[in-house]
C-alpha cells in the first residue's frame, strides 16, 4: 500500500464514539447534548473490509490509546502487516512485509489534506468527537437529525447529530477546490461501560485521479469487535528497526 492508502485508512479507522458538553444552538434548536468519551486509557480491536478498485482485503486492527499521550494502532493480514503510533507532534508507520517505514509531521499532514491537523483534533476524531468545535453556524432538524455545516479552509463539514442517540451519526466532508469528497455513517450504537459507542463506521472516498485521469472511489468499512475503557496503563511496544528502509 502507498502512503495515501495509509493514511486514508488511518483516518477512516480514527472516525468512530464520544465526553459530556453541552453545546447551545441557534433558535431551531435550543439545546443540543453531545456526548463525549471520557478516559484515560482506550483499547479497541476492529476488522476493516477496504476496497479501492484495485485493492480488496480484510484486516484486522488492534487500536491503543493513552489521552493527550499516544494512538498505538496493528493492522494484521493473516500477520502483523504494520505497526503505527500517532504522538504529539508526528505520526509513524511500519511496512513489516515490505520492511520500511514512514514518518509524517502534522505539518506536512496538515499541508496534504489542507486543514490544520494536530494530535488533539486526530483523538478526537478517534473517539468520535465532532472534528471542528461549534462555532455558531446554522442548524436545521432533519429527518431524526440535528444537521448543521462547517466552513473549515476549502473543506465544508456537513454533521448528523442524531436526535435519540445525541451522537455523531453521519459525517460528509467536500473539498470545493478538487471536488473529493468523505462521507461516514455511524451505526450499531453499544454500551460500553456507561458511554455509547458505534461498533459499525462505513466510509466511501471519492475524488479524481490525476495519473489515471479518471474519477475513483475507496470505502472501508470497520466493524468493532471489542472496546475497551481501561482503568490501567497500556503498554505501547514501538521501534524502527535498523534495517528498515525510510520511504
Amino acid at each position: 500500500m502507498n502512503k495515501i492508502t495509509y493514511l486514508f485508512l488511518l483516518l477512516s479507522v480514527f472516525l468512530g464514539a464520544c465526553k459530556k458538553n453541552i453545546y447551545t444552538f441557534g433558535p431551531s434548536v435550543s439545546e443540543l447534548k453531545v456526548t463525549e468519551t471520557e478516559f484515560d486509557y482506550l483499547s479497541a480491536k476492529v476488522k476493516i473490509d477496504y476496497k479501492d478498485g484495485k485493492n480488496d482485503f480484510s484486516a484486522t486492527t488492534n487500536i491503543r490509546m493513552k489521552k493527550d499521550s499516544i494512538v498505538w494502532f496493528s493492522i494484521t493480514k493473516g500477520i502483523e502487516a504494520s505497526r503505527g503510533i500517532v504522538t504529539q507532534d508526528s505520526l509513524v508507520i511500519l511496512d513489516k512485509v515490505k520492511k520500511t517505514y514512514s514518518i509524517f509531521t502534522f505539518d506536512e499532514l496538515s499541508q496534504q489534506f489542507g486543514i490544520d491537523l494536530d494530535y488533539s483534533l486526530m483523538e478526537s476524531a478517534i473517539v468520535g468527537n465532532l472534528i471542528f468545535p461549534y462555532k455558531e453556524e446554522s442548524v436545521n432538524e432533519e429527518d431524526k437529525y440535528y444537521h448543521y455545516q462547517q466552513k473549515i479552509g476549502r473543506f465544508l463539514f456537513n454533521n448528523y447529530i442524531g436526535m435519540q442517540s445525541n451522537k455523531l451519526e453521519k459525517l460528509e466532508i467536500s473539498d470545493e477546490d478538487s471536488g473529493s469528497s468523505l462521507m461516514v455513517d455511524y451505526a450499531n450504537f453499544q454500551l460500553v461501560e456507561d458511554q455509547l459507542l458505534p461498533y459499525e463506521v462505513n466510509s466511501k472516498f471519492l475524488f479524481f485521479d490525476e495519473t489515471e485521469n479518471k474519477n475513483k472511489e475507496t470505502i472501508v468499512n470497520i466493524v468493532y469487535n471489542k472496546a475497551t475503557l481501561e482503568k490501567k496503563p497500556l503498554r505501547f511496544p514501538f521501534n524502527i528497526p535498523q534495517k528498515y528502509v525510510l520511504k
